[in-house]
């Protein structure tokens, strides 16, 4: 634990990981709990161990997060089952050239 705890900032490290590393808001030094820097190495962070700490990787770690959970909250709900094939053909929608009209004709009611 860093001896200057009110100026810290917690850093996560991953989507799938609760740990967070620490930054030192006056110092810009990293803290590192026991056993943070194996999992930082286990990661494959140690050599980029920067990014970590920028607001894109933060972002990018959200916008994972969402998405998971938006998986996970789908696929309880339809079932798992008929979520894979829902994922599926959202997949192949998302990169289809005319997913637009595609979209459009399966919501018409007729």
């Amino acid at each position: 634990m860093s001896k200057m705890p009110a100026l810290n900032v917690e850093i996560q490290i991953g989507r799938s990981h609760k740990n967070r590393l620490e930054l030192c808001g006056h110092c810009d030094e990293v803290w590192l709990d026991t056993g943070e820097w194996d999992l930082v190495k286990k990661l494959d962070l140690h050599e980029k161990l920067s990014s970590v700490f920028t607001d894109a990787w933060q972002r990018n770690i959200l916008k994972q997060r969402e998405a998971s959970s938006l998986r996970d909250h789908y696929s309880q709900v339809l079932g798992e089952k008929d979520f894979e094939k829902v994922n599926e053909f959202k997949l192949w929608l998302d990169k289809h050239p005319k997913r637009a009209e595609i979209k459009h004709y399966i919501t018409i009611n007729f």
